[in-house]
């Protein structure tokens, strides 16, 4: 029997989707995916085929014309049982796919994106050259806003205020932090996940690059781990590093990984719906303060060496 996906939303779903999918491969006897981040997908061996958003014509027929398969377009945030936070990421796409979705493939993401991009090694060498050539000895990576596609026009305009669930850390904080890391960490250079229109961070390395590479540079024995909001990169690095993830309106028992450090700020979420026809939410967050958010790093991907 092979199974036939349609994934909608944000990267972060969609890794999300494919760590699910390793578990399918198991029942499925073929897996093809209908997906705007389709380059994620073809990295993955366990994944038969792969259809872009304009296929979808393409992909209905031969879903159809298949009659041992399953067909199942995502709908996951009109789901009754996860508007009521009663499911994760995980066992929502278990439910969609109707597999129960093993912990330990969801916890690892295995894919090989450079046999299928080569390319992308040029990528991660010329970060770790800045990496050398900074004099570094290791780096981290962060991540404090984001509720943009790397898809999207990379000349629109950007605002923090556009998402409906605030999960950014404001940027005068996460200038702060990258301030008093660098002076704790001054052999960590600090690299800069972000689109070319969102803050820039002062003392950081910034280059918009593949989200692919990322997953490589994550999986490096020289980088120290990773520290972000609730957004792609931890979907995205899960597995191969360290992460620590600090949250804002949502939570990670719906969308994060037990695996990592998650830090969960001060907020009033008794009345917070994950689902946008509800339109955005004013719920006060009590943001984390950077010395602290700093302390929590330390404690986490520095095992508590020189913390205070």
């Amino acid at each position: 029997m092979d199974l036939y996906l349609s994934v909608s939303g944000g990267l972060g779903k969609h890794v999300s989707a494919l760590r699910a999918l390793r578990t399918a491969a198991r029942i499925y006897d073929n897996i093809y995916v209908c997906s705007p981040y389709y380059d994620l997908f073809k990295s993955a061996e366990y994944i038969s085929g792969v259809y872009k958003p304009e296929e979808m014509r393409d992909f209905l027929f031969d879903a159809v014309e298949n009659s041992d398969s399953v067909l199942r377009i995502d709908h996951m945030y009109d789901m009754d049982r996860f508007i009521r936070k009663e499911l994760n990421y995980k066992d929502a796409w278990g439910d969609i796919v109707e597999v129960e979705v093993d912990d330990d493939d969801y916890n690892k993401l295995t894919i090989h994106p450079l046999t299928v991009y080569p390319d992308l090694q040029n990528q991660v060498d010329e970060v770790m050259k800045a990496v050398s050539d900074g004099g570094f000895e290791d780096f981290v990576i962060v991540q404090f806003w984001g509720g943009q596609s790397p898809l999207g026009d990379p000349n629109a305009g950007y605002t923090l205020e556009n998402e409906p669930l605030k999960r950014s850390y404001p940027v005068h904080k996460a200038q702060a932090f990258v301030d008093e890391f660098i002076l704790k960490h001054p052999k960590t250079m600090v690299v800069h996940y972000a689109l070319d229109n969102e803050p820039t961070l002062e003392g950081t390395y910034k280059k918009v690059i593949p989200y692919l590479a990322y997953y490589l540079l994550s999986a490096h024995d020289k980088c120290r781990g990773v520290i972000s909001i609730d957004s792609s990169l931890p979907h995205i690095t899960t597995g191969n590093c360290k992460v620590v993830t600090v949250w804002g309106h949502t939570l990670p028992d719906s969308f994060g990984y037990s695996c990592n450090k998650n830090i969960i700020q001060k907020c009033r979420r008794n009345d917070i719906l994950y689902f946008t026809g509800a339109g955005p939410s004013g719920a006060r967050i009590d943001y984390i303060e950077p010395k602290k958010f700093l302390k929590e790093v330390d404690d986490y991907l520095f095992e508590g060496k020189d913390a205070e």
